[in-house]
């Protein structure tokens, strides 16, 4: 009869042996505006056709964050020293922006 040794117990993982965690993805929230009809038909079909030659979950609410992270990035550069914008609590007003319309020339 042969003898089997004892398995030493296993000591617990250490943090280094364990996978690293991903960070939380930071939350969502919904964003409603208006934007050009052929824009939104465009983007609609370059969706479609990335998830059929190369990313099946591609979704346009991924290609409208990427678009919004790399025009910030520039304004950022641009405009601000390539710093964030300060946050001032104030919300964005609904509607066209004050001055948008073209003022009717007086006679």
């Amino acid at each position: 009869m042969r003898k089997t040794a004892k398995k030493k117990p296993s000591s617990p993982k250490k943090p280094a042996d364990l996978p690293a965690a991903k960070p939380p993805k930071p939350p969502k929230v919904r964003a409603t505006f208006h934007l050009p009809a052929e824009l939104v038909e465009e983007a609609t079909s370059a969706v479609l056709f990335v998830r059929q030659a190369a990313d099946p979950v591609f979704t346009l609410a991924a290609l409208a964050e990427a678009a919004l992270t790399r025009e910030l990035k520039r304004l950022k550069k641009t405009h601000n020293g390539g710093r964030s914008f300060p946050k001032t609590g104030e919300r964005l007003r609904g509607g066209r922006p004050l001055g948008s319309r073209k003022k009717r020339e007086t006679a």
